[in-house]
């Protein structure tokens, strides 16, 4: 059995405005739509978790899960504080008997059915597979007051997106060691990372990318008129 954790317990407050970007209409449907769609489609899931920011269950199940029958979805539970938090709320929920799951970003509308597919399939020998693409700019560090450090090699630079793939019990145990540790992680790789996972890192797909600001709306609408296939 195999679990995707959908995570939009956050409030969104780069992306500006009074509503929680998760459910900006987009051409008729809200952005989470197109993060929970190819989970609902894909044979290789069973079960879908979606973890939303407190006050907005009842609105997501009546506006989303019976409007577009979601039948995968078997939880809507409430985000914590931040993000490795309401990840961690929802791996608490997880059903028994979860062999992998799935944590996709509900800010990512572009994720395909191929790309997930590719992930899992790509699992075997490791505790975790990630999606990465290269960095094509040229990438610098700095110190704290601005100065450049040195130039790094971007040949060894990924940028990371999801869904992240793991072997649910060696995601849940990281988490466990982050949050009792109080360490604080920007995805799910980097709590398996500390706890000596092994994570692959496989190509991603530079359409992949999440909807941070409010300007990447209007990438979003020009990507859609230029050919790119949303759902």
């Amino acid at each position: 059995m195999n679990t995707a954790i959908i995570a939009g317990g956050g409030t969104g407050r780069r992306f500006g405005g009074s509503e929680c970007k998760q459910f900006v209409d987009i051409n008729g449907k809200p952005l989470i739509y197109y993060a929970i769609y190819p989970f609902q489609e894909s044979a290789l899931f069973d079960d879908i978790i979606v973890v939303l920011p407190a006050g907005h269950t009842a609105a997501f199940k009546k506006d989303v899960l019976d409007k577009f029958r979601f039948d995968k979805v078997g939880k809507v539970i409430t985000g914590g504080k931040d993000r490795q938090d309401s990840v961690f709320n929802a791996l608490n929920s997880v059903s028994a008997g979860t062999d992998l799951v799935a944590v996709h970003d509900a800010a990512r509308p572009f994720v395909t059915g191929a790309l997930i597919e590719k992930l899992v399939k790509s699992m075997d020998g490791h505790d975790g597979v990630i999606p990465g693409v290269k960095i094509l700019q040229t990438v610098k560090q700095i110190d704290k007051a601005s100065y450049v450090v040195k130039t790094l090699d971007r040949d060894f630079i990924v940028e990371i997106q999801t869904p992240q793939v793991f072997k649910y019990r060696v995601l849940k145990e990281a988490y466990e060691n982050v949050i009792k540790k109080n360490i604080k992680v920007t995805d799910d790789s980097a709590a398996v990372e500390l706890a000596k996972g092994k994570v692959k890192i496989i190509e991603g797909d530079h359409i992949n990318r999440k909807i941070t600001y409010r300007e990447d709306l209007d990438w979003m609408k020009v990507a859609v008129s230029g050919g790119v296939k949303l759902l």
